[in-house]
């Protein structure tokens, strides 16, 4: 190309004009308005939770000893499967990993009567022959423990 066909080029290109820049205000807007509804968001989740009364293992226990005990009353439950949900309701309610013959501190005075009523679901639950009936007892034993 010679000097010539350059300037004629130029010249040509000389009328274009560059699109204006983008305008980033209604992103800028969206994006803004979008955390902050996520933040209104998080708020009122924590603030549900702080109103709510955060239930403790031990209360969520004695709610489910209610049920448990109202479901053998009317027969709905067998003794066996009752021994089995009234262990796992007295080991998650008081925090323990396993139900084991030594009571745990907050029972260590009632010795005794722990070593009884593990004695009585183990023979509910994993003997053929019951010598050990599930009594209102038992349920009023577990929910006393479920307090402490």
């Amino acid at each position: 190309m010679n000097d010539q066909q350059w300037q004629q080029l130029n010249a040509r290109l000389a009328g274009i004009e560059l699109p204006p820049e983008p305008d980033w205000w209604p992103l800028t807007w969206s994006v803004a308005a979008i955390a902050l509804s996520t933040l209104i968001l998080v708020l009122v989740i924590r603030q549900k939770r702080k109103l709510s009364p955060q239930q403790t293992p031990a209360a969520e226990a004695a709610h489910r000893l209610q049920q448990l005990q109202h479901a053998w009353q009317t027969g709905e439950l067998e003794a066996r499967d009752a021994a089995y949900q009234l262990a796992t309701l007295l080991r998650l309610g008081l925090g323990l990993r396993q139900l084991e013959p030594t009571p745990p501190p907050q029972l260590a005075h009632q010795a005794a009567e722990w070593h009884a009523l593990l004695s009585a679901l183990a023979q509910l639950r994993y003997q053929p022959q019951r010598e050990a009936t599930l009594s209102e007892q038992t349920f009023n034993q577990i929910r006393e423990w479920l307090q402490c």
